[in-house]
């Protein structure tokens, strides 16, 4: 199909006119016309997974005109199915586009009986095969939500479920009381069926394991909407009535409701309900909170997320960044991914003088980058670790490791960086990950370790603590976690802490799983969520100067800990031979690392490595990463 060139001195995008159908089954037809940004247009924006490419349908679309806008406007205020009525030249000709099955299924749920409807939607109103038009609508894309009278995410088809999950959430939405077990009153019934039952939470799950819940460009859809309507079928779910349905299900789940099953995985998805809901959560937070994330902790919140291509795992939250993030680095889709990823890591650097984006190496890694520039396509073992990742990502902004000095990074050649740091310690042994056993078996088996009787018994010499209480901060890096404006805040532990929730996390991580849910509180559910956001991904040690903490899961016997200027954490490295002779001449004595990612350390996280270089009269040292 032939596309109208848009004019991008005019901030142009292109409308699609869906034409009105009285029956299901009746032939698609649509046309487009141009419409400027900077003029008052009227239009709905269209969220959706596109799915299969190689399977396609045929549909009209009659030759661009030109918009105009109708006298009766659509209010705000009304309903998604009621759109803005628009009047259009007559079109003279017209031509087949393929579009994929679940877009095509969209435009036959979309239509209307009376009158058309005008909406946006990227696969079709943005010329996908013209890289110049697609890198500059995609500079537009957050402008063309923000925009629009509404957003509709449309889910898919209705399948076997689909209203007793939808009736759940609106059930949820309206009433803030409902338990989620029948057993409590007032509780929730749907079909005679409240969340203890296994096949109303497979609904629910199988709900949140859509295709659009799992698409890196409608976070950004959704977060930028003035009003969100969730369409399945024919069925209508307000955005609103969903982030209600998540605020009562964490305020029963935190307090009267807390049970077991909320945890356990259902079937092939690898979700439980409480996953579900901290998809929904990712979502509302970036929607309300975002100018207090930085740009790359919201690439890595949705990096679980799928794109077709890669670069947008970058190019697709651009529209998220603000503050200082703002426009980070512009599209270009001549750029390779490796590129873009290290542009963005860089650009990071550049206007934070932070070396946050070393702790974004993390998962298991696709890409052939330097070790410093992280791999935003790395896969994740399970959607729970996700969880706990940007958990520790939180985390890192309470720590201080170079005690306030500031970053020293330079590109000095194709994928070597040179700083300057402390080479502080060596690991001298290492236990267990916790990625793929129960955490009760690590915690029990980081205490089987050689030298595992002085994590229980005598004094820390490094923070003038008994080593049991530097054990348990270390199991909670340190932080917890408190509600301040109905929100939960993570914030460091300072001075002498009561550990009661520790030890009542303990206590229940002992227990048989049949005892578990009355043992099961607000302070174990804390208590657990800390564990994992310092553990996932990491194995605890200990170093040759007596220190413990956690090392991602890679580390070896041998692997050196560091502190860098800028860095908020240490840092693990690897000692690598130098292969370019040519390099070797220019950089003298300097070393070579590989970067395997952060860690934390109990007692260097507030700059007391630096304390002692000062007291020690001693002098940073030269680091090169490849």
């Amino acid at each position: 199909m032939a596309y109208s060139p848009l004019d991008t001195t005019q901030n142009q995008i292109r409308l699609l006119h869906l034409a009105p159908a009285d029956q299901e089954e009746d032939e698609i037809k649509c046309s487009f016309s141009l419409a400027s940004l900077d003029e008052d247009v009227d239009y709905e924006a269209l969220s959706y997974a596109w799915g299969d490419n190689n399977k396609t349908i045929s549909i009209k679309i009659e030759a661009t005109r030109r918009y105009r806008k109708s006298r009766a406007r659509m209010k705000r205020g009304k309903r998604a199915r009621e759109p803005t009525s628009t009047r259009v030249l007559r079109p003279r000709l017209e031509s087949s586009v393929l579009v994929t099955e679940n877009l095509h299924l969209a435009l036959k749920h979309l239509r209307l009986k009376d009158r058309e409807r005008t909406l946006w939607i990227d696969a079709l109103c943005i010329n996908q095969s013209d890289t110049r038009e697609r890198t500059h609508q995609v500079t537009r894309m957050s402008s063309i939500y923000k925009q629009a009278s509404s957003v509709v995410v449309w889910l898919g088809e209705a399948w076997n479920g689909s209203e007793l999950a939808m009736e759940c959430l609106q059930r949820f939405g309206k009433d803030s009381n409902l338990h989620h077990d029948q057993s409590l009153s007032p509780g929730l019934t749907v079909n005679g069926m409240g969340l203890e039952y296994y096949e109303l939470r497979g609904h629910l799950i199988q709900f949140f394991d859509l295709p659009w819940w799992g698409r890196l460009w409608t976070v950004q859809e959704y977060a930028l909407a003035q009003r969100v309507v969730f369409q399945c079928g024919k069925r209508l779910l307000s955005g609103e009535l969903l982030r209600e349905s998540r605020r009562s299900f964490y305020n029963h789940s935190a307090s009267c409701c807390g049970r077991p099953y909320l945890q356990i995985e259902h079937g092939e998805t690898g979700l439980s309900l409480a996953d579900c809901f901290v998809r929904l959560s990712f979502l509302e937070f970036i929607q309300t909170f975002r100018e207090t994330y930085s740009f790359l902790t919201i690439v890595a919140l949705f990096s679980i997320r799928q794109v077709t291509d890669s670069r947008d795992k970058i190019y697709g939250m651009l529209g998220l960044a603000t503050g200082r993030y703002a426009r980070l680095i512009e599209p270009d889709y001549t750029r390779s991914p490796e590129q873009v990823f290290e542009a963005a890591a860089l650009a990071s650097f550049d206007r934070t003088g932070k070396l946050e984006f070393l702790s974004h190496l993390f998962g298991q890694r696709q890409l052939k980058l330097p070790s410093f520039v992280p791999d935003w396509t790395a896969s994740i073992s399970s959607h729970g670790h996700h969880s706990s990742h940007q958990d520790w990502l939180t985390c890192i902004s309470h720590y201080k490791a170079s005690g306030g000095r500031s970053a020293e990074f330079n590109l000095i050649a194709a994928g070597k960086a040179v700083t300057r740091g402390i080479i502080f310690d060596t690991i001298a042994t290492t236990g267990p990950s916790n990625d793929s056993r129960p955490f009760e078996k690590v915690v029990n088996e980081m205490r089987d370790l050689p030298d595992a009787d002085r994590c229980s018994t005598g004094s820390y010499n490094h923070t003038s603590e008994t080593r049991e209480t530097a054990f348990r901060r270390t199991m909670c890096g340190s932080m917890d976690i408190v509600t301040k404006d109905s929100r939960a805040c993570f914030r460091r532990l300072r001075g002498l802490t009561d550990f009661s929730k520790f030890k009542k996390w303990q206590v229940w991580y002992d227990t048989t799983f049949t005892l578990k849910s009355t043992l099961y509180d607000k302070d174990v559910s804390i208590s657990n969520q800390l564990f994992f956001a310092v553990t996932v991904g990491r194995r605890f040690i200990t170093t040759e100067k007596d220190y413990i903490g956690f090392a991602p899961k890679e580390c070896e016997k041998g692997d050196l800990v560091a502190v860098l200027p800028g860095g908020s954490v240490p840092y693990i490295l690897r000692p690598e031979p130098v292969a370019d002779a040519l390099w070797e001449q220019g950089h003298g004595s300097s070393s070579c690392y590989t970067i395997l990612g952060d860690s934390y350390i109990h007692g260097i996280m507030d700059g007391e490595a630096f304390d002692m270089l000062d007291e020690s009269e001693g002098e940073l040292q030269e680091i090169v990463l490849v």
